[in-house]
């Protein structure tokens, strides 16, 4: 029974960890979309 629950802890971590670095990867990819945009504006202006 203990065991199970370790691994179940450890996969819920490992799930967790791989959002978390998805939101990273989405944060970030917001910035560089925010970013172009500025540069585009800032290129018509």
């Amino acid at each position: 029974m203990i065991d199970a629950e370790i691994i179940k802890a450890e996969n819920d971590n490992a799930v967790l960890a791989k959002l978390g670095e998805l939101e990273i990867k989405n944060k970030k990819l917001m910035l560089t979309n925010k970013l172009d945009c500025l540069r585009l504006r800032l290129k018509k202006n």
